[in-house]
């Protein structure tokens, strides 16, 4: 077995060249002894290129070892700084524990840990300038600030910047075009940053094609000088699993959720930890009061913290909370269940999380797959990625399947892939695979409308006007036609993405292989056997009425039906509890209220002001604002 001696980083010379034969062997010698486990070939050669001072492209499937091309460049080079971009706040910290694990000194740079510093009597940005630390995480929007300008001009902090890594690097086009454009604005960096600062995007979910150049655009990576490394991203040990959405979810009963809480439950450590996600804090809200709902009532004492509503308006301390509730694993642990919105969608490594439900499907294929990935990151156990479709988007997506106009579609893709092979048929451009939307603009348009134009179920509004109402002396707005050379948004592709997924499901194909040929992993040939097109699960049922809090929609002979969300949909339609349903409820409250041990919820527990009085009544079923409180936490 060839052996190299490890000398230390001293001894080496600058332009030592890490990529070769020699330099990978004393690579992996210099970290066996840092590292819990073997560092993969990958890992290496990434950290190989980054340590040569090469920008580097890395597409790997979630729980994959990304992470490790942050601090492994770091333990090497012990004198070097690296800036890491996060998305939000929860995978800073993430990332900076992970790093703390390995004995790399890092600071997470966001308006909370300022806060604290400051209080503290502490400087951070004195502390990063002092070069304190040797990985700084923070927001792309950070990168503009005036503080940050001051530290990157300091001579000693950049002559020891080595390295610059934009984490989620698919965030450079979903979300730069509107939600934060200071993604797309990422490239800017490199304009302040020394020559010899290596570049690194990481990322699970970036589409081959047209995503793929844009990500690259916004970074600033340029053809010929950088190295990329697009992995199989296929998670073989998660069951994707599609369900249709069976009961209106417009209001405050989400009767399809009714499974996440079981009737025998004791204690939080009853059922395997599941984290729901919902779009938007409003609609995690209301899944949060009635999975609370549906709690026993010794356990509702304690509901805030049994179900954990996790989000980017939680007050500081909740998040702390949050994060360390998420850590826990064994039968002892707080909380059951997590509803959360997109902060923790992703590269949030959560252990032991044994199901991901998404509740209903995501905006965006990215999202979907980012969400999935939180499941089972350990590895060693099969879990479970639910997700729920509105009836409205299986018609959606079957639509535009049907106009079989996206070379993706994945007997479309089959039959092309069949046509390469065949020596008879000219060649296939690879380009082919990527959306062809000047050659379908119609279908395209209204298939990316149809999803983007499904509301997420808020509450419909009291002075909503009726449907086809206008006010007096106005002409009613018409419907823009499809033009032939519009170019489509980025959600517009990605909706398009989640069409075909959608539809796979809805037609009963593997949706696992769809997917792969969506992201150009490698099972684009041959069905999973896993997802819920090649295997049946059963879709559990929902609570009887005598023990549950609602009604579902094809009983309407005692629930009125209210105003819609705007959408023809059933799904869409809101219901009034009825009489029997109000008993119910009323029964509850009296059992809870016969309790021997006291109500115990303190205002902070909900994050509302402590001269508000806090009721059950107000905690569990009160509209979503009206404990907004200091930051809405619950």
């Amino acid at each position: 077995m060839n052996t190299v001696s490890s000398p230390s980083m001293s001894e080496l010379p600058d332009d030592y060249n890490w990529t070769s034969a020699e330099g990978l062997l004393r690579l992996g010698s210099l970290l066996r002894p840092l590292l819990p486990f073997e560092p993969r070939a990958f890992q290496l050669y990434e950290s190989a290129c980054i340590l040569n001072g090469i920008d580097v492209v890395c597409i790997t499937a979630t729980g994959d070892g990304k992470t490790a091309l942050i601090y492994i460049p770091a333990m090497v080079r012990e004198d070097s700084i690296t800036v890491v971009v996060e998305p939000t706040n929860y995978l800073e910290s993430d990332v900076a524990a992970k790093l703390v694990e390995k004995g790399v000194s890092s600071v997470v740079i966001n308006r909370d840990t300022l806060g604290d510093a400051s209080r503290d009597g502490r400087d951070l940005w004195n502390e990063v300038k002092a070069c304190r630390y040797r990985v700084i995480t923070l927001a792309p929007e950070t990168l503009g600030s005036e503080a940050f300008r001051r530290v990157v001009n300091d001579p000693e902090f950049r002559r020891r910047w080595r390295v610059f890594v934009m984490d989620e690097a698919h965030l450079c086009d979903l979300w730069g075009a509107d939600f934060r454009k200071a993604f797309s604005d990422v490239w800017t960096i490199r304009s302040r940053a020394p020559e010899h600062v290596a570049f690194m995007a990481l990322s699970a979910s970036v589409e081959p094609g047209r995503q793929t150049a844009q990500v690259l655009r916004c970074l600033g990576f340029r053809r010929g000088r950088y190295h990329m490394d697009r992995r199989d991203c296929e998670r073989i040990n998660i069951n994707i699993i599609f369900r249709d959405v069976q009961y209106a979810y417009s209001g405050y009963d989400f009767r399809d959720l009714d499974w996440l809480v079981p009737e025998n439950m004791t204690k939080a450590g009853d059922v395997p930890k599941r984290l729901v996600f919902c779009e938007t804090i409003e609609l995690g809200h209301r899944v949060t009061l009635y999975l609370r709902s549906l709690l026993p009532a010794h356990l509702k004492r304690v509901s805030h913290i049994v179900i954990r509503h996790i989000h980017s308006m939680n007050c500081p301390d909740c998040k702390k909370d949050g994060f360390a509730a998420l850590m826990e694993t064994g039968d002892e642990r707080r909380t059951s269940l997590f509803v959360a919105t997109a902060v923790l969608d992703q590269g949030v490594n959560i252990p032991r999380l044994k199901a991901v439900v998404v509740f209903p499907r995501g905006k965006t294929a990215a999202a979907v797959i980012q969400e999935i990935g939180r499941a089972v990151r350990e590895g060693d156990e099969q879990g479970e990625a639910i997700i729920y479709v509105p009836k409205g988007d299986l018609q959606a997506a079957l639509e535009y399947a049907n106009s079989d106009v996206d070379l993706r579609l994945l007997e479309t893709h089959a039959y092309l892939r069949a046509s390469a092979s065949d020596p008879s048929q000219p060649a296939v451009d690879e380009s082919m695979f990527d959306i062809v939307f000047d050659r379908t603009p119609a279908a395209a348009a209204n298939a990316s409308k149809a999803l983007r134009s499904l509301p997420t179920a808020s509450v419909p509004q009291k002075s909503a006007a009726k449907p086809g109402s206008t006010k007096k002396g106005t002409v009613p707005k018409q419907p823009a036609k499809p033009t032939a050379r519009t170019a489509p948004s980025a959600s517009d592709r990605q909706c398009l993405s989640l069409c075909l997924m959608v539809a796979a499901h809805a037609r009963g194909f593997c949706v696992t292989r769809q997917i792969n040929i969506i992201y150009g992993n490698p099972g684009t040939t041959h069905d999973c056997g896993r997802c819920s097109s090649c295997m049946e699960y059963p879709v559990p049922l929902a609570r009887s009425l005598s023990d549950s809090v609602a009604a579902p929609q094809s009983q309407t002979s005692k629930a009125k039906v209210t105003a819609t969300t705007g959408s023809t949909d059933e799904n869409q339609q809101a219901t009034v509890k009825d009489t029997e349903v109000d008993a119910v409820r009323a029964a509850d409250d009296k059992e809870l209220s016969n309790a021997s041990a006291p109500l115990n919820i303190a205002p902070e527990s909900v994050c509302v002001p402590a001269t508000t009085p806090v009721t059950w009544e107000r905690v569990l079923r009160a509209p979503p604002g009206i404990h907004s409180g200091r930051s809405d936490c619950d």
